[in-house]
């Protein structure tokens, strides 16, 4: 209660104060304050120049358009009729290829000791021998290489499947010379065989030096000894 008694207090005062402020307002006196007389400017003269009048300058005709003359035209010529080439071919540059140098081998089927021991005496160290159980792989090993020669043993002739196999490299290698060994051969007796010279060259058993240089010398025919 007295919190709210000294608010009330404070509003009426807070009002008799705003009533004595407004009253004091009203009786204040308003001093009239003296102007001094505004002052007149001193009527300025404009001093005027004579300005000198300039002579106009007579105006000069307007020159007459000059019409241009054309110049004669050429006449013109018949058109020149310039040749028709055919077309060139393109050119292609001759680049020379480099041949692929393929591995030289010498297959042995089979071989006995003295066959084997001929062919590395002949052949030398830059052909390879490669030794063959048969004549089956002969296709899959001879793939990439120059097969100079096939040394086997002419019973293989009879084989049918090995035949096969030989006639197949004969066709695709015609220069691979396909040597059959025989223990016992006679003149008489390889010319009787109808194998003779359609496929295989047969030589004698045991193989000689002198027997494969003469079938690998120039022109040499199909040897027999």
């Amino acid at each position: 209660m007295a919190l709210e008694e000294l608010n009330l207090r404070l509003e009426r005062l807070e009002h008799k104060v705003d009533q004595m402020t407004s009253r004091l307002r009203r009786a204040r006196p308003v001093l009239a304050v003296p102007q001094a007389p505004a002052r007149k400017k001193p009527a300025v003269k404009a001093a005027v120049k004579s300005v000198k009048r300039v002579a106009k300058k007579p105006r000069l005709p307007a020159p007459a358009p000059v019409l241009a003359v054309p110049a004669a035209l050429p006449q013109a010529e018949s058109p020149v009729e310039l040749p028709v080439f055919a077309p060139l071919p393109p050119l292609e540059a001759e680049v020379p290829l480099a041949m692929p140098r393929f591995e030289e081998v010498v297959f042995l089927i089979q071989p006995e000791e003295a066959t084997r021991r001929v062919a590395q005496e002949y052949f030398g160290g830059d052909t390879k021998l490669i030794e063959l159980e048969s004549a089956a792989p002969l296709k899959l090993e001879s793939a990439g290489r120059r097969v100079l020669a096939v040394i086997f043993d002419r019973a293989l002739l009879g084989n049918p499947e090995a035949r096969e196999i030989f006639e197949a490299l004969n066709q695709d290698s015609p220069q691979t010379r396909l040597i059959g060994l025989s223990s016992y051969l006679t003149l008489a007796f390889a010319q009787s065989m109808p194998e003779r010279s359609d496929l295989a060259t047969l030589l004698t058993r045991p193989l000689s030096s002198e027997a494969l240089a003469a079938l690998f010398a120039p022109k040499a025919e199909q040897a027999i000894s």
